[in-house]
């Protein structure tokens, strides 16, 4: 990974079961910032050209149980679609995009740490998982299964706006 920005984020409220979060984005100018919306934890993704990738590290506290990720170019310009979505965490790689909404790919991280993505002629895929994609006001919002990062320090992500700049 390329040297990128670095930022340290811990949910508002001190309490020291609150998770924090180390995040390392790959472009300097895009940014992943943490908060709780509701009965759930939102990772605004901002990216400027809309590709792009970022490393979110737990490192304390536990991952929420529901976990949204939200794509805007900035604020007041959500993502109008995702060409493709890649999620890797400690356990399972998921991959996807928008048209495959409920119904994305994943397979299981060799011991090895291998397996990146499922590519035709690859790894077949182990199944699939209920990844929502779908549009908001404040950008397009990707919600994650359930407790998909329990037992997982990182989660990795890259994605590709079909409309970008």
């Amino acid at each position: 990974m390329t040297p990128g920005v670095l930022l340290v984020v811990a949910l508002a409220g001190g309490a020291a079961k609150e998770p924090s979060y180390k995040v390392e984005v790959r472009k300097a100018a895009d940014t992943v910032v943490a908060r709780t919306e509701k009965d759930r934890t939102v990772f605004l993704v901002t990216s400027e050209s809309g590709i792009g990738g970022a490393d979110i590290t737990l490192t304390g506290g536990a991952w929420p149980e529901r976990v949204t990720l939200r794509f805007a170019y900035e604020k007041g310009k959500p993502f109008r679609s995702l060409e493709d979505i890649r999620l890797r965490t400690d356990r399972v790689v998921v991959q996807g995009a928008e048209k495959q909404s409920g119904r994305m790919r994943f397979c299981f991280v060799g011991a090895d740490g291998g397996q990146d993505v499922i590519e035709p002629g690859g790894a077949e895929p182990a199944g699939y998982l209920d990844v929502r994609v779908r549009p908001g006001a404040d950008g397009l919002d990707v919600t994650l299964p359930a407790n998909l990062l329990r037992g997982s320090r990182q989660l990795r992500l890259s994605w590709i706006d079909a409309f970008r700049r």
